[in-house]
């Protein structure tokens, strides 16, 4: 069994969440995955295991406006945004979005009042 997957076994390969590369055919790339000082963390399943990265491919122009919105709420708050599902690699479709193929549809959690970066409905008092 090989242990390198490329873009035509994906389907075939055993491991979904598999460390993937930061690019895609598209010319995608992978959201970081949430330096300390970004003002953003990533959160998000797959498969109900962690993502780690493989939702969270973006435009460019997606890619941009996530990471200039982390620097400016940076600047004036020290919670940090929640950014979750993106898009697949290559645009795949996904097991749980009807969208977020295009690497323009982004999930974002609300801000918890308690600053702990857990999920949170905006009816809740937290």
């Amino acid at each position: 069994m090989p242990t390198e997957w490329t873009t035509e076994d994906d389907d075939r390969c055993p491991d979904p969440i598999r460390p993937r590369p930061t690019q895609d055919s598209r010319g995608f790339f992978m959201l970081p995955q949430a330096p300390m000082d970004s003002g953003y963390y990533v959160y998000g399943d797959l498969y109900k295991k962690p993502a780690k990265g493989a939702y969270q491919y973006a435009h460019p122009i997606m890619m941009t406006a996530v990471l200039r919105v982390a620097l400016e709420w940076q600047a004036i708050d020290k919670r940090r945004i929640g950014i979750g599902d993106i898009s697949l690699p290559d645009g795949r479709r996904t097991p749980d979005h009807n969208s977020h193929m295009s690497g323009l549809e982004v999930d974002v959690r609300p801000l918890r009042k308690d600053g702990l970066e857990l999920p949170v409905f905006w009816w809740d008092a937290e």
